[in-house]
């Protein structure tokens, strides 16, 4: 039998334990949502952490290559658009770069310059060219052309029409061509001015396909202007955007990729994984022209690149 006293005291514990199970709730769902909100990553293995190599491969990745593999993953061919809807609103300043399988869905946010410059690689045709366009197509989608913009470099001016044509895009050239080099200085030019406090801060992307033909083209100034934006661009609000295939790396030279700060590796062999401190366990699974990986929170995630095609109006 209960005095009033202790029938009190059960009352105010079973009251601390429902606010209790309230609170821990709260804090799931916040996690939940923060974990769902914040791929955004350093994208190279042990680099805040003494360049610690880890080979093991997580179960959630060792799922995604087997459904990868039977074709069974529901991401596999997803439009741009049925990806952005499922992941619902996202703040300006983001780009959504991929769907991943345990539908925590990859992207960044482009006010954040923690990621650092981006270099997408992968063996011909592993889908580099595919990835960077999904993504400059994710930034017309999820901001203003006031908030975000973009340069876009690629092997030829007839490539992606619509995405060309969008407002964000504010240049549109050759790689090889000879104002490459004045844009790349201007950009250097305006990332400086943005040092001091006061300046207006647009997002710009700097999207560049076929690193390697662009830097042969370059002259001494232009390339060093081009490795200056690529260390110090993304704090600036100037992102590079890179894309290079692999066993082209001579040509750029090593100390010129240990500039970018996050890594989208595609398909390649136990070589070239090497090289950029893949995981070969992951990369020899990857489907080519369909899925890359990325490294993130001391681990590697697989991504499937989105359908941009018709996503946008010319």
């Amino acid at each position: 039998m209960q005095t009033s006293a202790s029938q009190g005291k059960a009352s105010y514990e079973n009251t601390c334990s429902v606010f209790l199970d309230i609170e821990l709730v709260f804090y799931y769902n916040r996690w939940h949502m923060a974990a769902l909100f914040d791929r955004l990553k350093t994208g190279i293995p042990g680099l805040a952490n003494g360049f610690t190599q880890h080979s093991t491969t997580p179960l959630a990745l060792d799922k995604a290559a087997r459904l990868a593999r039977s074709g069974a993953s529901t991401y596999t061919s997803i439009s741009l658009d049925a990806l952005v809807e499922e992941v619902g609103p996202l703040t300006q300043g983001s780009v959504l770069v991929g769907a991943c399988d345990d539908r925590l869905h990859f992207y960044m946010d482009l006010l954040d310059p923690r990621p650092g410059s981006v270099l997408i690689v992968g063996e011909r045709d592993a889908g580099q060219s595919r990835l960077l366009q999904s993504i400059l197509t994710s930034a017309c989608l999820l901001n203003s052309h006031r908030m975000l913009r973009f340069a876009y470099v690629s092997d030829t001016l007839t490539k992606n029409i619509s995405l060309t044509r969008q407002p964000h895009c504010f240049r549109r050239m050759v790689n090889n061509s000879p104002g490459v080099g004045e844009v790349i200085t201007q950009l250097a030019d305006l990332a400086e001015k943005r040092i001091r406090p006061g300046q207006a801060e647009t997002l710009t992307i700097l999207a560049i396909e076929g690193l390697d033909t662009l830097c042969n083209a370059l002259d001494d100034k232009a390339y060093d202007d081009l490795a200056w934006l690529i260390q110090n661009g993304p704090s600036l609000h100037i992102w590079p955007f890179v894309t290079l295939n692999v066993g082209r790396e001579q040509v750029v030279g090593e100390e010129f990729l240990h500039l970018f700060g996050t890594r989208f590796l595609g398909h390649m062999d136990a070589k070239h994984t090497a090289i950029y401190q893949g995981d070969l366990t992951i990369t020899s699974r990857l489907v080519a022209k369909k899925q890359f990986c990325v490294w993130f929170d001391d681990e590697w995630l697989s991504f499937w690149i989105p359908d941009a095609g018709g996503s946008l109006r010319s």
